[in-house]
């Protein structure tokens, strides 16, 4: 008899201590004490940014356009000095590295944007001279008097081409077929030689003035602040 109340009181305490050696072995684990050198970091929120030990975050962009829209503009000027595929990403052309340091000392200096940049170069008002990489902004009336020369000439041919069609004895379906093509002809035409001809020319002209102006404007201050009271 007390042998078996003495194995039933083991088995007991055996009972009794194995939660207990659970508890003990499982505690580190969800309770972290300061001596063990655990660290807990809770980020709440979409703003929280408390970096811990070992943490690191890192964004990157899907495309070379994200980077484009959402870095400062400080930042992508460096971006665009230092890499020449950042540079033609931006302007849509490539150049050295001193005509880059132009591009970008110009676009600061006449409050251009990057397509406005990439409209100058085009309509020919911004050129490279390639013999010693400079960047020559002015305003060029090559471009806008071809661009107004064009224009009239595609004008009276279509205006010819309008009265022949009129004039010509041909089902109205095909009549109006044909006005509809030269209306879409004429109306190209229009808008090249005002964005990629005339209009550079224009803006350049505007950017100069303004800048000039405040120059001006600047200037006289500065001698209004040193004239004596």
């Amino acid at each position: 008899m007390n042998l078996n109340h003495q194995n039933t009181d083991t088995a007991h305490q055996d009972e009794v201590q194995l939660p207990a050696r659970e508890q003990e072995h499982a505690s580190p684990e969800a309770l972290p004490s300061e001596s063990s050198g655990k660290v807990i970091q809770l980020n709440l929120g979409a703003q929280s940014r408390n970096a811990a030990r070992d943490y690191m975050e890192v964004s990157v962009p899907d495309s070379v356009k994200t980077i484009l829209m959402v870095t400062p503009t400080a930042q992508l000027d460096k971006m665009a000095l230092d890499n020449e595929r950042m540079f033609e990403a931006r302007y849509g052309f490539r150049g050295g590295k001193a005509v880059r340091r132009q591009i970008i000392a110009l676009q600061h200096q006449y409050d251009l944007t990057d397509a406005e940049v990439t409209t100058l170069r085009k309509g020919g008002q911004m050129a490279i001279r390639p013999k010693d990489q400079t960047v020559l902004v002015a305003p060029d009336m090559v471009a806008p008097f071809a661009g107004g020369v064009y224009l009239v000439m595609i004008t009276a041919f279509c205006l010819s081409w309008l009265i022949d069609v009129t004039l010509r004895d041909a089902p109205e379906s095909r009549k109006v077929f044909a006005i509809v093509m030269i209306g879409m002809l004429w109306v190209g035409v229009i808008w090249y030689t005002s964005t990629r001809m005339i209009g550079p020319w224009q803006l350049i002209k505007q950017r100069i003035r303004q800048f000039r102006a405040t120059k001006d404007d600047s200037r006289s201050s500065d001698d209004a602040d040193a004239q004596p009271l």
